[in-house]
């Protein structure tokens, strides 16, 4: 029996790692380095660093494995052409025993969210605690609800992870409201909600199989693809401010990457047609995730290097 329960558990871990999607995992890494990088943070609190990071990415991985869970048992995963960026990990496609083992981890990663918020609590007022109801409302809501009302889904990811991750964790280090973690979570706001529009573009057809109705079904995916590059450039604003704040060159090339990404996505789509394939789709997908993970990571790193020189 124990020889064949052993290989059993490093299914299931494998299983379980697969879906928590660890390489998207990344953004909330660097939101929660980009709140403790602000001006007016708590600068020597540790702890207070560890407990929010370690929030963020239970509340970021909770997401993932729900998410895996529900497509799983829709059937959705199954019928999707998987891809680095879109498609669901198939995790469950491959391990399919580990189903439940998957749902156990999501839940207790949504019941270690609200455990660790007791902890919070004598920096929480009352704007954080709607935040952080409003996020255990998201995290349960997202795949069963939000994915069937197009506007809710459309905008729920990046309000997840910009107005209420980034900005809530800043609000907490730094004991009030700040404006610059308020414009820069509009700046998360925008590129989210865009990593998740563009990779419904591949999954579209088989989304609505499964009862899904996002922006893209109802506008229609020209329509849709002009509101994914008006977010692209309303996105880009915030980012400018940044820039004009620092006024120092050398910071300011650490956001070169962001511009050179984002007009390489914009070229990247001048092509794009319904009838395009997923291997066309590969390289606009590849640039928006970069795009979404590497701006938080280089504007911490920018207002690090600005705090100690």
């Amino acid at each position: 029996m124990k020889n064949e329960s052993n290989p059993s558990r490093a299914l299931h871990a494998r299983a379980v790692w697969g879906a928590a999607r660890p390489s998207f995992l990344l953004l909330s890494v660097g939101l929660a380095l980009l709140a403790f990088s602000l001006p007016s943070a708590a600068a020597s609190d540790w702890q207070l660093y560890a407990l929010l990071m370690v929030m963020a990415l239970s509340a970021h991985a909770a997401v993932n494995w729900l998410n895996e869970y529900e497509d799983f048992r829709s059937g959705l995963d199954s019928i999707t052409v998987s891809t680095p960026f879109s498609g669901g990990s198939k995790s469950l496609q491959n391990y399919p025993h580990a189903a439940e083992t998957v749902k156990w981890f999501g839940w207790t990663a949504v019941a270690l969210v609200v455990v660790l918020a007791f902890f919070l609590w004598p920096y929480l007022n009352f704007y954080l605690v709607v935040f952080g109801l409003l996020g255990i409302g998201l995290i349960l809501s997202y795949t069963r609800f939000l994915t069937r009302k197009p506007w809710l889904c459309l905008i729920s990811p990046g309000l997840a992870f910009g107005p209420i991750m980034l900005l809530g964790m800043a609000w907490v280090l730094q004991g009030s409201l700040s404006w610059t973690a308020f414009w820069l979570s509009l700046t998360v706001f925008f590129q989210v909600n865009n990593l998740l529009l563009l990779n419904q573009f591949p999954d579209r057809l088989a989304d609505r199989q499964v009862g899904r109705y996002n922006v893209l079904m109802h506008l229609g995916t020209d329509k849709g693809l002009q509101i994914f590059k008006v977010f692209l450039l309303m996105s880009l604003l915030p980012v400018v401010g940044v820039i004009y704040q620092w006024q120092s060159g050398w910071q300011v090339l650490l956001l070169a990457p962001v511009f050179l990404l984002s007009v390489l996505l914009l070229n990247a789509l001048r092509t794009w047609q319904d009838e395009m394939n997923v291997t066309q789709m590969m390289p606009a997908l590849a640039l928006n995730v970069a795009l979404a993970v590497s701006t938080p990571l280089l504007l911490a790193t920018g207002f690090a290097i600005s705090l100690h020189f």
